[in-house]
């Protein structure tokens, strides 16, 4: 029973760092990003999302646990920040966007790059290359699988333009986060 009560606690507790962890970054790009560069208007916001940070790191750290505590905040979040920014036609578009990192981890695994499988060659803030790798497939994925959506289901009109933007968005977004982190990670590293 203690077996199973430490993996449900270890659960709650990635839940709630990812779930923070994602908030935060979608605050952080409503109120840095949206407000300041586009006066409000969400289409070029999505040129710098930070919010993708949240989905990479936590899942290539934390596994497909943090997958539940995702896709409430990347639900929660906007809801709350933008009032109806989503409909419930998009709740499919938030699960593609998060489930386009396994899809990325599970590529890189197919044609030999193995990694997060033992700690010899865990994830961590030295050999953070490797994050680069799943962020610029799932990005790519996540431009995909996500216009594509909008565009078959939806019958949006969707350019190449919104495609290839949502992709450098992507990238730039967390790139941007995983710099910060580093950069945070190695300043209060030098203190000790």
């Amino acid at each position: 029973m203690s077996g199973f009560l430490d993996k449900f606690l270890d659960f709650l507790k990635v839940s709630f760092l990812t779930f923070v962890f994602s908030f935060t970054a979608w605050v952080l790009w409503a109120s840095l990003i949206i407000d300041t560069f586009n006066e409000g208007r969400l289409p070029l916001g999505s040129f710098i999302f930070l919010p993708n940070a949240a989905r990479v790191i936590c899942i290539c750290f934390f596994g497909f646990r943090a997958i539940p505590a995702l896709y409430v905040a990347e639900i929660l979040g906007p809801e709350i920040l933008f009032e109806h920014l989503y409909g419930y036609e998009s709740y499919f578009t938030v699960f593609l966007s998060i489930m386009a990192v396994p899809a990325a981890l599970l590529l890189l695994r197919t044609i030999g790059f193995r990694f997060l499988e033992t700690k010899a060659n865990f994830l961590d803030f030295r050999n953070y290359r490797h994050l680069l790798v799943v962020i610029v497939i799932a990005a790519a994925f996540n431009s995909i699988f996500v216009t594509s959506y909008l565009y078959l289901v939806n019958g949006s009109d969707i350019s190449a333009a919104v495609t290839y933007r949502y992709f450098l968005g992507d990238i730039i977004g967390a790139v941007s986060v995983l710099l910060l982190l580093t950069f945070t990670y190695r300043t209060f590293k030098s203190f000790q």
